[in-house]
């Protein structure tokens, strides 16, 4: 879509184009696309037929090819007086003003990476899940056991009670198993455990728990 109050149209007659860069002809000092900038490429009338002048003014966005006036003071005091620039100056003004604004500005931000959808996270779970291949898959239940850091894919029997669970992957994980040391299941930042004599079918048909207990969520491993 055109954006008619930016950029200027090629002067070219049967050409038209918006450009928002357009070259202004230094003979005939008319704004031209990049395909007719040259003399040549608009039979510029202006030209001088014997030492024709290639190079065009420098292409730039139009809101900064804007006139420029300094106000001055002569001498003394008195009124003040307007220097009007001429078109070279106000050019090579416009381009400084404009690779100055363009180092000063920020690198831009790479976009953030898209959200994976839950879907396709218990998928990837499941690929590389471990856990007693006789449970039936309508009976399994995919979690992410978190233990001092270290997430561990797993599948359990959803009719297990929670906290013989915890014993079974705190055995899983080789870790110390002391009568005095009771291992539970925690959903992240949550202060306390999962109910450890409920299995984790009851908890997940509860509405409540469902919130932070479901297939593929991630718990802390904790004693």
């Amino acid at each position: 879509m055109e954006l008619p109050d930016v950029g200027r149209r090629c002067s070219k007659e049967g050409c038209q184009r918006l450009d928002f860069l357009a070259a202004v002809c230094l003979h005939c000092d008319r704004p031209f696309c990049s395909a007719h900038a040259s003399v040549f490429g608009h039979s510029c009338p202006r030209a001088p037929r014997g030492n024709i002048v290639e190079q065009p003014r420098p292409r730039m966005p139009l809101a900064l090819a804007q006139p420029v006036q300094d106000a001055a003071k002569p001498p003394g005091g008195g009124p003040e007086q307007k220097k009007v620039l001429t078109p070279e100056q106000q050019q090579a003004l416009a381009l400084a003003r404009w690779a100055s604004s363009a180092r000063s500005r920020p690198p831009s931000k790479p976009a953030g990476s898209p959200a994976v959808s839950p879907k396709i996270e218990l998928m990837r779970l499941k690929a590389k899940a471990t856990g007693n291949a006789s449970i039936a898959d309508a009976d399994r239940v995919y979690l992410s056991i978190q233990w001092r850091g270290k997430a561990t894919p797993v599948f359990l029997n959803a009719n297990s009670v929670v906290g013989n669970a915890a014993a079974q992957l705190a055995r899983q994980l080789r870790l110390t198993m002391l009568p005095d040391r009771l291992y539970r299941l925690l959903p992240p930042g949550a202060s306390e455990p999962l109910a450890s004599n409920k299995t984790f079918r009851e908890l997940m048909a509860n509405d409540d728990a469902a919130r932070t207990l479901f297939n593929g969520c991630t718990l802390e491993l904790s004693c």
